[in-house]
């Protein structure tokens, strides 16, 4: 029996080909890109759930108590050893220092460079105590109470020394920043799941005091927050978040009281499971960006929505062609066959054409793999192992309940009426008003899309195109290697000032606006009593203010110092200060530490990080000995992609004579800012491709429709061309139908719209506006290819003899 049902359901496959390839296709691009999106979602909600006592384990990130707006994923080195010591309900708490570091073996048999290992990390044995996951293949978590020891993974094992062999690696010696020397204690196997902990290298912590590390990282230090500096806790069983952050007082009353009244420092825990998430701290200073939840949740809606579009097209499409196999159904019904018969016979018609799409849907998965690499994390492939479930789940859906509706409608025929050919259908109002239901339902979500690529294109222009306060065109820079002697920047200066394609030069901290920032707490003695404030501060020699443009609004330059002894600020500091003018703000006094520096001038408001945040304050000073940030304004006017390769290879030879073990790696400042919009823009490419596939899966299903509705009008159409209806007005008289449903569409998705664009662009600080353009282009993208896709088979079908229409009659 189910072989006569496979059969049958085969032959009518075959020979209804537009219809299965129709179905076919749309399927498969529904399947597959819900696919992809489910396995990128999948993966990326997978980081750290696998980690042992992952929901015991807590990341500790410290701001500014008065200027929350300013978060750090580090904290000071003080305060792991105090929560060890103060806190109760915590099991363990570990310190550690990531280091950005190359990497040198020789050894008697073997002899490498690496450079810039990201994965190094200065901690304690504790750091194995708390992410209990780590499987040792020699030695212990003892191997870091020493000096001058240390601990790597497997696959570091293997790079480093060509094997994990314990008796080849244990005692053998690597060298990291040149003269660090450590010894190989221990070696553990890399993790086995997604996690954002992915230390590979281990130096003990006692090194530190013991070695030149002492000078860049000191224990039990207050005043100092650096991003690089992580500390994470294990709380007991039964020991809640809130409980814990109540604890960070007992900091806030005893230690705090070190770093002095004007480093008001407020301290809290982020759960190991939202460290992937977390945008406001990032992960480590090594890692790539935090996934953007709101991201992955719409991707997962997303790939829903395109799924339902291809379910409906099958729908839609099953019961419009219940007119051609109307005399089949009466004839199974006069041979004695049942409803359920008939149900499971049209049923496995559905499954066949989804099984088909599903298979069809695996090469193209892989092409959309590598169309959203951007989303995608390095050698992600489609495993269909992982994905079967997810597969049989596609097909028992699709298949069976998308199959199930056309199937009980069609097996509904009454076979006196079945057998002259009548379906019966087109009489059902609620048959026809389901279609045109689900029609609409398309075109909403369709609808949906466009408008949504539409404002992510204007919003993302917007902020690549608003002005930042400075200007950022034909800037190059890069930043000199912190562990050389400050003496090399002046030797490299003075190669660069030779370089006559180089316009402008000028020495700082970091750029005006950047991925890193320095903060410094200060008082202000206004008339009204002392006001504490937090600002940025920007490092930059003299030339820095007219090297970016910076319209200084009142007061003068900076002079040349080797120590800050005076600043320049903005308006929002100024206004923060509560000076009204600019002028009224040169020559107050600004307390920091016990130091008094005078305001010099006053800049007009810029940028320092991206249009995600309002404007800060920010106070510009010189610190020659902390400027090792060259920026290089390349002229540019008349020059072509050839001369800047020249310009920036003649650059690279400059510092190539000055630090020969070190690579230059620069970055030009318009593409830093541009990156400070990434998570938009791979969300613009997701949206846009999303509504791309959204208005092909439903015009194919429009397609396909126009082909029955013209069949079944054939004879309508020849009578009208008898009685003088010209092919114009019979295409208009066909679309208009069409044309109600999507306007009826837009009608409901304007409103969902924008909301949701509402919603969104509430996130940003600066943005364009949403008016009735965006909403009209939306209607007028979505009519127009609605349009184009039925009127080629309409007009087919007017185009037709009406002798031919009428013949039979």
């Amino acid at each position: 029996m189910i072989k006569n049902y496979i059969i049958v359901s085969w032959r009518n496959l075959v020979r209804n080909k537009l219809h299965t390839c129709i179905n076919i296709i749309g399927l498969m691009i529904g399947v597959a890109s819900c696919l992809v999106l489910y396995l990128i979602a999948s993966h990326e909600l997978s980081f750290n759930k696998e980690m042992k006592d992952y929901d015991r384990i807590y990341r500790v990130v410290s701001s500014f108590a008065d200027h929350r707006a300013v978060f750090n994923r580090g904290v000071p080195t003080g305060v792991a050893p105090a929560i060890r010591d103060k806190f109760s309900g915590v099991e363990n708490v570990v310190l550690g220092e990531e280091l950005d570091t190359k990497v040198i073996i020789n050894s008697s048999t073997i002899q490498k460079k690496f450079d810039r290992q990201h994965t190094v990390l200065i901690t304690e044995p504790s750091y194995f105590s708390v992410f209990g996951s780590y499987e040792w293949i020699a030695g212990s978590p003892g191997a870091l109470d020493k000096p001058f020891q240390g601990v790597i993974t497997e696959s570091k094992a293997l790079l480093y020394f060509n094997t994990a062999d314990p008796d080849a690696v244990l005692g053998k010696e690597i060298i990291y920043q040149d003269s660090l020397a450590i010894t190989v204690a221990g070696i553990v196997r890399d993790l086995p799941f997604n996690t954002d902990i992915d230390f590979t290298d281990f130096i003990s912590l006692e090194t530190v005091n013991n070695s030149f590390l002492r000078n860049n990282f000191r224990l039990n230090e207050w005043r100092g927050v650096s991003s690089a500096t992580i500390t994470f806790l294990k709380a007991a069983p039964g020991t809640g978040r809130a409980n814990i952050e109540k604890q960070f007082k007992q900091i806030d009353d005893f230690y705090l009281k070190a770093a002095g009244d004007d480093f008001k420092v407020f301290f809290r825990v982020n759960p190991l499971a939202d460290l992937h998430y977390n945008t406001e701290a990032g992960i480590f200073d090594h890692s790539r960006d935090a996934a953007h939840l709101p991201t992955l949740l719409t991707l997962i809606g997303v790939s829903f929505a395109l799924l339902v579009i291809a379910g409906i097209n099958f729908i839609n499409l099953e019961t419009a062609r219940s007119t051609t196999r109307a005399r089949e159904v009466g004839v199974r019904k006069v041979m004695g066959g049942r409803r359920s018969q008939l149900v499971f016979q049209f049923m496995t018609e559905g499954l066949i054409v989804t099984a088909i799409a599903v298979i069809a849907a695996l090469p193209l998965a892989r092409l959309l793999l590598n169309f959203f690499s951007e989303f995608t994390p390095i050698g992600m492939t489609v495993d269909p192992l992982r994905a079967t479930v997810f597969l049989v789940l596609v097909i028992g859906v699709i298949g069976l309940l998308a199959g199930f509706y056309p199937a009980w409608i069609q097996s509904s025929f009454k076979p006196v009426l079945a057998l002259k050919g009548q379906s019966q259908l087109a009489d059902r109002k609620t048959g026809v008003s389901i279609r045109s239901i689900l029609i609409v339902f398309q075109f909403v979500i369709a609808q949906f899309f466009i408008c949504a690529t539409l404002l992510f294109a204007s919003q993302i222009r917007f902020l690549l195109d608003r002005d930042l306060g400075f200007k950022s065109d034909a800037v190059i820079y890069f930043k000199a290697p912190w562990q050389e002697s400050k003496n090399k920047i002046q030797l490299l200066k003075n190669e660069l000032v030779r370089v006559s394609e180089i316009k402008e030069m000028t020495m700082s901290s970091d750029t005006p606006s950047a991925n890193g920032w320095i903060t410094y707490a200060f008082d202000y003695k206004a008339p009204d009593g002392t006001i504490k404030i937090v600002s940025f501060v920007k490092l930059g020699d003299p030339q820095y203010i007219g090297f970016y443009r910076m319209k200084l609004l009142a007061g003068r330059n900076l002079q040349p110092s080797n120590a800050i002894n005076e600043v320049i600020i903005n308006e929002t500091l100024m206004h923060r200060m509560g000076i009204k003018t600019p002028a009224d703000a040169a020559g107050t006094i600004i307390d920091f530490n016990g130091q008094h520096w005078p305001v010099v001038g006053v800049v007009k408001d810029f940028n320092v990080q991206s249009l995600h945040k309002t404007i800060e304050p920010v106070m510009i000073a010189n610190d020659v000995q902390n400027e090792a940030c060259f920026n290089l304004r390349l002229a540019s006017e008349g020059k072509r992609g050839d001369e800047f390769n020249r310009t920036l290879a003649t650059v690279e030879t400059a510092w190539k004579k000055i630090y020969p073990d070190y690579p230059l790696s620069y970055e030009f400042l318009d593409e830093t800012i541009r990156n400070f919009y990434q998570s938009e823009q791979r969300s613009s490419k997701l949206v846009k491709t999303s509504a791309i596939l959204a208005i092909f899966i439903s015009c194919l299903g429009l397609f396909g429709l126009a082909s029955y509705s013209a069949a079944k009008r054939t004879k309508e159409i020849g009578i009208r061309k008898v009685l003088g209806a010209s092919v114009r007005s019979i295409i208009v008289l066909m679309s208009r139908d069409f044309v109600r449903l999507v306007s009826i569409a837009f009608i409901i998705a304007t409103p969902i719209t924008w909301y949701v664009a509402k919603s969104w662009l509430q996130g940003y600080p600066y943005h364009v506006e949403m008016g009735a353009t965006l909403f009209i282009c939306t209607f007028a993208l979505a009519l127009l290819v609605a349009l184009l896709t039925v009127s080629f088979q309409i007009a087919r079908s007017a185009s037709i003899n009406p002798t031919e229409c009428l013949r039979n009659e």
